[in-house]
């Protein structure tokens, strides 16, 4: 199974020869507003040429650069001594590695770094787009509109790659939307930007009414449209695609400096036990537990009497509960003891084969249950008519029961299989609840350099 979490290859020779980074210190570490809205990278960078930025625990930030750009460190010192605003910053070079120290920068600051030079284009002067270390992306095919989901990816310490949907709206839609004054000129004094490519470039005037500005909207979460996956444009516009643009972009722009995978995670003990394994004794007892068992005769004979009854006497033994009903009922699970189906096909009596969707049924004929019996394995064919009633029940409640929620899954998980270029997808819900879809692969993970 893929997770979200990634694994790197890294020619740092190659890395350090093609691109420069350098690193941004604050030397006032109590200074908790010093880096939050990159305000003094902006004005530090505005005549330089610069891919991106990174800024990291409040007080530390770094950018990378073309090594062939004209990168003037000590032009750049200077700027910063001759400024009274700059005064408490330092910058230094450092060499990118496997791991981070003063003279280095490595791990998820280096990664980071690289992922968000994907959203710039290569041949502009810097403009700063990433919020706070975190990579921003428009979905595909996303409309412009006063509203748009964008999403804010950052990669953590463990390397996992997360993806957090995020509302922006215009000036104008906050102007027109917003009629608390003090909660207005909040909005507005944020950092405003422009759409570009499939980021947002950051607007230095901050004058434009059609900028956009990072703002919620009342009653409506952000995450709605990263969950859709129903129709083939939703799942472009989802959070499992837009994971895997990002992925492809950076593939695509370092190749053969450094390319990164999805990690595969085996089965272990800790996620068997969040689910009702069927390979123990009582396994079996608390998934029947739920079930309303009932008992049906088909035959109406002496020795299907017998048989029905005997069915109840083992499946008490197995700590099942169930009861001998005359007919069905709804909601219950039911089942039915029959005759081998070509008994029915010359005889006038009602065919109990026939489908019937109002009841959750399974079958079972006397002669296949006296079998059973004769070879001691009457208890295994009971304990598998109790595991298909209970995936009939499932799937006509539309839910997956054998869950264990002590675990508290959060939110909506889709999980997914190619087979033959076709992407089979399930999304579970907490309370168990599923749907299913399937998606052409012909038209996912656009190649085009734009996209």
């Amino acid at each position: 199974m893929k997770t979200t979490q990634l694994t790197f290859n890294t020619n740092f020779d190659k890395l350090n020869v093609q691109y420069i980074f350098f690193k941004f210190t604050s030397r006032d570490k109590n200074d908790k507003t010093a880096w939050i809205t990159g305000k003094h990278l902006d004005e530090l960078l505005d005549d330089y040429h610069v891919l991106a930025s990174v800024y990291r625990q409040g007080n530390k930030a770094y950018i990378i650069a073309k090594r062939t750009s004209d990168f003037d460190i000590e032009a750049l010192r200077l700027k910063i001594k001759n400024q009274e605003d700059f005064s408490h910053i330092d910058i230094n070079k450092v060499t990118a590695d496997t791991e981070p120290s003063d003279n280095t920068i490595g791990g998820a600051d280096l990664y980071q770094l690289l992922f968000n030079t994907t959203a710039n284009s290569q041949d502009e002067r810097y403009q700063f787009n990433n919020l706070n270390g975190k990579l921003v992306l428009l979905p595909p095919f996303t409309k412009k509109s006063e509203v748009m989901t964008a999403f804010h990816l950052e990669l953590n310490q463990d390397m996992v790659l997360v993806a957090k949907a995020t509302t922006y709206q215009t000036k104008a839609y906050a102007k027109k939307s917003e009629k608390d004054k003090a909660k207005l000129a909040k909005k507005l004094a944020k950092p405003a930007y422009h759409l570009h490519l499939t980021t947002f470039k950051r607007d230095f005037d901050n004058c434009d009414d059609n900028a956009y500005i990072q703002a919620g909207i009342p009653n409506k979460k952000a995450t709605e449209p990263a969950l859709q996956i129903s129709s083939h444009i939703d799942y472009l516009q989802s959070r499992l695609v837009i994971l895997q643009t990002a992925v492809d972009k950076f593939n695509r722009l370092f190749n053969g400096i450094s390319s990164c995978h999805w990690c595969e995670k085996a089965s272990d003990k800790i996620q068997a036990e969040r689910f009702h394994l069927l390979n123990n004794k009582s396994a079996i007892a608390k998934l029947a537990k739920p079930l309303d068992i009932r008992l049906l005769d088909k035959i109406g004979s002496e020795d299907s009497r017998i048989l029905i009854e005997d069915i109840q006497k083992r499946l008490e033994s197995l700590d099942i509960s169930s009861t001998i009903n005359k007919r069905e009922i709804k909601d219950a699970c039911h089942i039915c003891l029959i005759k081998p189906e070509d008994e029915y096909k010359t005889s006038q009596e009602i065919d109990p084969y026939r489908q019937d969707f109002r009841y959750y049924r399974q079958h079972v004929t006397d002669e296949l249950y006296q079998n059973a019996l004769q070879k001691d394995k009457a208890k295994t064919l009971l304990k598998n008519l109790v595991k298909e009633l209970w995936i009939k029940q499932a799937i006509g409640q539309d839910t997956i029961q054998f869950i264990d929620n002590t675990y508290h899954l959060q939110g909506s998980w889709v999980f997914g299989i190619i087979q033959k270029k076709t992407y089979h997808l399930l999304e579970l819900k907490p309370n168990g609840e599923y749907q299913y879809y399937q998606h052409d692969n012909a038209l996912l993970f656009q190649h085009h350099t734009y996209k």
